[in-house]
Formats: C-alpha cells, structure tokens, sequence
C-alpha cells in the first residue's frame, strides 16, 4: 500500500494482509449486517484472491474471489468507508 492520495486497489496476499482484512470485513459483515462468524470465517480464504482498497494509504475496503464450486465464482466485497 502506498501514500497516494487517488484511490487503489490492489490484489494482496491474505498471509500478508489478514489483519485488516479480518478487521474490515468483520466490522461490515458480522458487526453491521450481523452474519454469523462460522458463516463470515470459512476455510476459503487461504485459496481465496483478495483485494484491499486504499485511500490515502488508509484501507477502506475488501474483497475476495473463491472457487466455491467448480467453475462458479463467488465474490464479496465490503467497504469500510469511515475517511
């Protein structure tokens, strides 16, 4: 992540990143739209493609994408817009 002032997306590694990515997703989805931890914690993520957006250096949202079944693609996105 960089200090640009223009908004990024960038595909990050979860290893790496799954400290916010954690932090974001579990404020929009367990806190705000109350899922279910066993549902939002699943085992996809270690496989999964993340995205994290910045603005400003600041994260403010995520994504992934994960072969559930097959050839089926399921994406999730959250946003975290408190700037």
């Amino acid at each position: 992540m960089s200090t640009s002032s223009a908004l990024e997306v960038a595909i990050v590694d979860w290893d790496a990143h799954k400290e916010v990515l954690r932090a974001i997703r579990g404020e929009v989805f367990i806190e705000e739209q109350g899922v279910p931890k066993d549902i939002e914690w699943d085992n996809h993520d270690q496989q999964a493609l993340h995205f994290l957006a910045t603005l400003k250096g600041k994260a403010i949202g995520c994504g992934r994408r994960t072969d559930v079944v097959q050839h089926f693609f399921a994406t999730q996105l959250s946003s975290f817009l408190h700037f």
